[in-house]
């Protein structure tokens, strides 16, 4: 899968935010291991979806994950690339329980993706960054919520008579421009200097999310 100069940007800033920074990321860490979950020794939750097309838009990729798995998961993103407004070929999902990760691998894993004529074939790998909870704290101050709703992240409630159904995703105190000041602060600024500039740091890509590292 290609890789955008924001999206390698966005490697690099995942890794100068790692809390081990000296220890390379092992990529058999975020392996998916199907018999491991069968048994139940692996309760992660949170996986990377890679190589989409990048003309699928968040409605495309959630219509074609409802056919078979409506109600499975409580979480997921598209990253959007700002400039040329497509995906950057890879998303993430939380699913609600890690047994729904079996059915969900069947479909996908290793599958060409039907729309766009495309020829990229699905792969699934663990999610650095695991469960809602998480995932919730580290978007809800992002510059995400700065933007339009189609390129934010999307929750859904995860129990009770509501489960499935979309709902509001909580935003943080200190939402950060893209600039990556906290809008307060960047609002004081821009009474003196004008509005913030429109040219924004890695986040513009991937937005912050960290991943596992991606095979080409």
């Amino acid at each position: 899968m290609p890789a955008s100069f924001g999206a390698a940007n966005e490697r690099m800033r995942s890794r100068r935010s790692d809390p081990n920074p000296n220890q390379p990321d092992n990529k058999k860490q975020y392996e998916l291991d199907i018999e491991q979950i069968m048994r139940g020794e692996d309760s992660r939750t949170t996986l990377m979806i890679k190589n989409i097309p990048n003309k699928y838009t968040s409605k495309m990729l959630l219509a074609t994950i409802d056919e078979n798995h409506k109600g499975t998961y409580d979480f997921i993103y598209l990253p959007i690339d700002f400039k040329n407004k497509c995906n950057v070929g890879y998303a993430f999902i939380n699913m609600i329980n890690p047994q729904h990760i079996i059915p969900f691998y069947q479909s996908f894993n290793g599958k060409k993706w039907e729309k766009f004529n495309s020829e990229k074939v699905a792969s699934l790998a663990y999610a650095r960054i695991q469960g809602k909870a998480a995932l919730i704290g580290h978007f809800q101050n992002s510059s995400l919520m700065n933007e339009d709703k189609r390129c934010r992240p999307i929750l859904f409630h995860s129990e009770g008579p509501n489960a499935g159904d979309q709902e509001p995703f909580p935003v943080g105190n200190n939402v950060r421009t893209r600039s990556g000041r906290s809008r307060s602060s960047a609002s004081n600024e821009e009474t003196h200097q004008g509005s913030p500039s429109s040219s924004a740091n890695g986040e513009s890509s991937t937005n912050g999310l960290d991943a596992p590292p991606t095979s080409s």
